[in-house]
């Protein structure tokens, strides 16, 4: 039923003249996993702000259904008419609000609608306008992540504008929160008003924004100057310090590598940009070992700085535009075809993810830590063993596949050996549940892996979160 159902989405888009990645199937099942992800962790870890997600998840998850039994048999003009299907996921997420969560009726009403008509109607139109840089799935990920996060945001700032304490991870939520929430409105506007688009009219939005709104905004939750307590907080402990030098050592060798490949005028390899892969192992395993709220703060701060870079590239904003834009050339794989080099940040929030997602990111605890690594253990590890590997001996291949069976097994032994070397360190106690747990979770990423042709750094740390969270 469901490869019926896939066929019938990828059919429709592609009657309808829609322009998908290309490569790429629908991938409609990848638009169920994030929401799955956040339901599931509300039922192993609940509390009162994970439970309101998890009803918000709900509306996203029933607006993806919606949308892939809208696409059955949809073909032409009717794709982009509205259908009263749309509306029972606002309404049964609206209710769930009432019920569960208490809220107001309008309030309630108002989360619904917000959790699935942007999904509902939004994925067609946004594979409209940007034609060739997503599958269905993928762009529907991208579309719930981005609402989650608007949604989590303003009610987490709404209910701390009257605090009086915060801890350290209240803080790097907040600030990351509020500037990322800056930098929408910053992206926005630039979109929408091509004047905007020049280096001048950017700088002087940022500063604005920045300047004007984010950073007052945070001064009166915090009632401090929330630049000044992120210095104290790096500089409070001679750890981080080591930590932030370190990462700075990291980000010059990957800037490095991109400049000798641009110098080389070659374009990179598979296992060329594995390296990336191995230094966000780098960065991260030494972070969540040590220093899990710094490493928090800095992923969001990673991320920000990947959409400006980005910004500045498409719009070839001076002498550094230009230079993104050769690293891209020589970098772009053939997921990037769309024009938007989407791999990087994939990347980052691939690895991040599972992190900026549970409950209890920073507890040492395997039961924790295993879903929270899920990222680095399937991206960081296991693709790019896979990839490696494939590549350098791959002889057998998989039917209908480019992936060999070489690969696939070098995926699934790193990805176990990877949790029992940091368990062995000390990072966690490994029970043999868990163990075996981890080894089941671990086959299934890889028959994902040689068989999806979705985007890999969205969709194995879903699977091996929900598999181990």
């Amino acid at each position: 039923m469901l490869s019926k159902l896939e066929e019938g989405v990828d059919t429709t888009l592609r009657q309808s003249g829609l322009s998908m990645r290309s490569g790429a199937s629908a991938g409609s099942w990848l638009a169920y996993l994030l929401p799955i992800a956040i339901i599931q962790g509300a039922f192993v870890h609940p509390s009162e702000e994970y439970n309101e997600a998890a009803v918000f998840s709900s509306g996203l998850l029933g607006a993806s259904v919606a949308l892939v039994l809208h696409l059955q048999g949809c073909h032409g003009p009717t794709l982009s008419r509205f259908n009263l299907i749309f509306l029972v996921p606002s309404i049964v997420t609206a209710l769930l609000f009432v019920f569960i969560s208490g809220k107001g009726f309008l309030n309630s009403l108002l989360a619904g609608l917000f959790a699935s008509l942007p999904v509902s109607v939004g994925v067609p139109i946004a594979l409209q306008n940007i034609p060739g840089t997503f599958s269905f799935g993928e762009i529907a990920v991208v579309i719930q992540g981005v609402l989650l996060f608007i949604f989590t945001s303003i009610a987490n700032i709404s209910s701390r504008i009257n605090h009086d304490h915060f801890d350290s991870m209240e803080k790097c939520t907040l600030i990351l929160q509020t500037a990322l929430l800056g930098l929408s409105v910053i992206c926005i506007l630039v979109t929408a008003f091509p004047g905007l688009r020049q280096l001048r009219p950017i700088l002087a939005l940022i500063v604005g924004i920045m300047g004007g709104v984010v950073l007052p905004a945070l001064f009166i939750i915090f009632r401090e100057n929330p630049l000044l307590w992120i210095l104290h907080f790096i500089t409070d402990d001679i750890q981080r310090v080591y930590l932030m030098v370190y990462w700075v050592i990291c980000c010059f060798f990957a800037v490095s590598s991109v400049r000798v490949q641009v110098q080389n005028k070659q374009h990179a390899s598979s296992a060329v940009r594995k390296i990336f892969h191995v230094l966000i192992l780098a960065v991260y395993l030494p972070g969540l070992a040590w220093e899990c709220t710094l490493l928090y703060l800095s992923s969001g701060v990673a991320l920000a700085f990947l959409i400006l870079a980005e910004m500045v590239r498409l719009l070839k904003l001076g002498p550094l535009g230009s230079y993104l834009q050769e690293g891209f050339v020589v970098f772009a794989d053939e997921k990037d075809s769309g024009g938007i080099s989407l791999t990087p940040i994939y990347l980052l929030i691939g690895c991040s993810l599972p992190m900026w997602i549970h409950p209890s990111r920073c507890a040492l605890r395997a039961a924790v830590m295993l879903p929270v690594l899920s990222g680095l253990v399937s991206v960081g590890c296991g693709d790019t063993a896979a990839s490696v590997i494939g590549s350098l001996f791959g002889k057998n291949k998989w039917p209908g596949s480019h992936k060999s069976v070489e690969g696939s097994l070098a995926c699934v032994t790193s990805q176990i050996a990877l949790v029992i070397i940091l368990s062995y360190s000390g990072m966690f106690q490994l029970t043999w549940f868990l163990a075996l747990r981890l080894a089941v979770a671990a086959f299934a990423v890889t028959i994902v892996e040689a068989k999806t042709d979705q985007v890999d750094n969205l969709a194995l740390p879903l699977v091996l979160y929900i598999l181990l969270v």
